[in-house]
């Protein structure tokens, strides 16, 4: 979980009248549960199950980090730390074209559908990564 999602939660539950350490125990409950069903299962910060795909971007980005819109750059480093390769065009050999709105016509986009490319919204791949971003 991300460092936004836990505030995000922290937000909810004070909302709802709850404490934070409620939350806290709730969360560590949850992660030992799903550790305990899945053991073969752990992933360290610096694993991505991304490591080594190539992705193309294409339209505008709309997340924003501390309020300030995500560059093409940025979401491109972004994506270089979780390990994936960025790519200019879309190819056979594209892994992800990650779309700001999932329903677009754009050229790489019909090249991606075409190619059977795996096409993720901007939104969905940034939680997938879990970037922190607004």
């Amino acid at each position: 979980m991300s460092e936004a999602e836990r505030r995000d939660l922290h937000a909810v539950a004070r909302l709802l009248g709850q404490d934070n350490s409620q939350l806290d125990g709730v969360l560590e409950t949850a992660a030992a549960q799903l550790a305990s069903t899945n053991p073969g299962h752990t992933k360290s910060t610096d694993e991505s199950e991304f490591w080594g795909q190539r992705v193309c971007f294409t339209g505008e980005i709309q997340s924003t980090i501390s309020g300030r819109p995500i560059t093409r750059d940025i979401a491109e480093a972004i994506a270089t730390q979780a390990g994936l390769d960025i790519a200019n065009t879309v190819t056979k050999n594209l892994d992800i074209l990650v779309v700001a709105d999932p329903h677009t016509q754009s050229g790489k986009a019909k090249k991606a559908r075409k190619y059977g490319t795996r096409i993720l919204s901007e939104a969905v791949f940034r939680q997938m990564l879990a970037a922190n971003v607004d």
